[in-house]
C-alpha cells in the first residue's frame, strides 16, 4: 500500500505507539479489501460505544486509547444508557460506572459525545467530502442524501479513523464503486412514515448489498430519508442507494440501464414485512411504546410532545432524542412533565444498545423497522413494528 510521508512517520511510531497500532490496523484492513492507499477524512462517526455491544473488551479497546488525541472531527454513536435517568430506568450501577468509563475515555480523545445515530442533523456533510462513519444509517443517508463518500466503517475502524485521521480509500470513497446495481421501482402506497422504513428494510433484504436506484420515491423529506436509510442499513449490507430526485449523483444516473437487477415493492411485499415483523402482543396490557429509531427530529418531537400533553398515555412511551434537542426540551421544564405522564424522553441512548432486561421491559411497540429488527435479535423479547399513526393511538387515549 502506497503511504505518504506523513503517513509513513505515523506508522513508524514516531507520533507514538497508540498511533501507529491505530494505523497498522487500518492498513492491514486496507490490503485485505484491496485497497491502493488512504485517504484522509474530514469527519469520523464512531459507532460502537454502548457497554451492551462492546462489552468489557471494547471498554478497555477505548481505556487504552484514551491517551491519544483524534486528528480529525469526530462524533460518536448512542450510549447504552441515558446517563441523567438510568436510576429511575432500572439500569445497574455497574454498568453505568463502565458506560461512564467509556464516554470519558471518548471525551479525553477529543471525540465530541454527540451520542446520536443521525450526526447529521447536527452537521452537513458535503458533496464528495471522505468521511469515516460506522453508524449504517448515517452512512447511508450521507451517501445518498449528500453524495459523501463513506463505507460502512465498523466500530473499531471508525474509532481508529477518528484517531488517525484516515480510511483505507475502496469502496464508496472510489466513483467508479457508486454506479448503481439493481433498479428499483416503487409501487406502493406509503401513507405513514414507518411505511417508508419498511420499504427501505425490504429493498436492503431483496438486494442485499450493490447500489440500488430508486424511482418514485414516495416521501422525500429529511424525516422519512432517515427512517428509509435506517430500515435499509439494517437489512443488508448496501451504503449507498441513488434516489432519483434526492442523491445529486443519481442526476448523472438517469440514463443508465445495464443494471444487474431489477426489482417492483408493491402493497403486499410492505403488508408481509409488518406482519413478519410484529409478534402479536398487542393483547398485552404490559407492553411499552417505543419512538425514535433514528433518534427524533425537533419537529418530530415536538408534535410526539404535544400528544402526551394533550391526552392521557395509556402505556409507558419511550422517545429517544440526541442531546442537544433533549437540553432545548430540557430547558423548557419538559422532562419532568412528560415523566409525570409516564413519558420518557430519552436522552443520548436507544432501547436497541440499552440493558432492555435491566429496565423491566419485557415487550415493545414502535414504528421502526430498524428497532423490531434488531431488539428481536439483540434481546430476546417480543416486539411489534406498527405504523406511527397506529403506536400514536395506543399510546395516547383520544390521539
Amino acid at each position: 500500500m502506497y503511504l505518504t510521508r506523513e503517513e509513513e512517520r505515523m506508522l513508524s511510531g514516531e507520533l507514538g505507539e497508540l498511533y501507529s497500532k491505530a494505523l497498522r490496523v487500518l492498513v492491514k484492513l486496507g490490503e485485505a479489501l484491496g485497497a491502493e492507499k488512504l485517504v484522509k477524512v474530514s469527519w469520523a462517526h464512531v459507532s460502537g460505544i454502548s457497554y451492551t455491544t462492546i462489552g468489557d473488551a471494547g471498554l478497555e479497546l477505548m481505556e487504552e486509547f484514551s491517551n491519544v488525541r483524534t486528528l480529525t472531527k469526530s462524533t460518536c454513536n448512542p450510549a447504552g444508557i441515558d446517563v441523567d435517568k438510568w436510576m429511575i430506568l432500572g439500569v445497574r450501577e455497574d454498568y453505568y460506572m463502565k458506560q461512564m468509563r467509556i464516554l470519558r475515555s471518548l471525551t479525553k480523545m477529543g471525540v465530541e459525545t454527540t451520542l446520536t445515530c443521525t450526526p447529521y442533523l447536527l452537521y452537513t456533510p458535503k458533496t464528495g467530502e471522505h468521511i469515516a462513519w460506522g453508524e449504517s444509517s448515517a452512512v447511508l443517508f450521507a451517501n445518498s442524501v449528500y453524495s459523501a463518500r463513506s463505507n460502512r466503517e465498523g466500530g473499531p475502524s471508525s474509532l481508529f479513523s477518528a484517531i488517525t485521521g484516515r480510511t483505507p480509500y475502496y469502496g464508496l470513497h472510489i466513483d467508479d464503486n457508486r454506479t448503481p446495481t439493481a433498479k428499483v421501482v416503487v409501487d406502493c402506497r406509503v401513507d405513514d412514515p414507518s411505511d417508508i422504513g419498511v420499504l427501505g428494510y425490504l429493498i436492503g433484504e431483496v438486494l442485499g448489498s450493490g447500489v440500488p436506484l430508486i424511482e418514485n420515491l414516495p416521501l422525500v423529506s429529511v424525516d422519512a430519508l432517515k427512517l428509509f436509510c435506517a430500515g435499509m442499513g439494517c437489512s443488508s449490507s448496501i451504503g449507498l442507494t441513488l434516489i432519483k430526485g434526492v442523491t445529486p449523483e443519481a442526476r448523472r444516473m438517469a440514463d443508465v440501464e445495464s443494471y444487474d437487477e431489477k426489482i417492483v415493492v408493491t402493497n403486499e411485499d410492505i403488508k408481509e414485512v409488518y406482519e413478519r415483523l410484529s409478534d402479536c402482543i398487542l393483547d398485552n396490557e404490559e407492553f411499552s411504546i417505543f419512538l425514535g429509531c433514528p433518534h427524533l427530529s425537533m419537529s418530530e418531537a415536538w408534535n410526539l410532545i404535544n400528544r402526551a400533553l394533550s391526552y392521557k398515555p395509556l402505556h409507558k412511551v419511550y422517545l429517544a432524542v440526541e442531546p442537544e434537542t433533549y437540553k432545548s426540551l430540557k430547558e423548557r421544564n419538559l422532562v419532568e412533565k412528560l415523566l409525570e405522564r409516564n413519558v420518557v424522553l430519552l436522552n443520548g441512548t436507544c432501547l436497541v444498545v440499552s440493558p432492555l432486561k435491566d429496565m423491566n421491559t419485557t415487550s415493545l411497540v414502535t414504528d421502526s423497522a430498524k428497532a423490531a429488527h434488531y431488539i428481536r435479535s439483540l434481546h430476546k423479547i417480543p416486539v411489534t413494528l406498527a405504523k406511527r399513526s397506529d403506536c400514536i393511538k395506543l399510546a395516547f387515549k383520544g390521539g
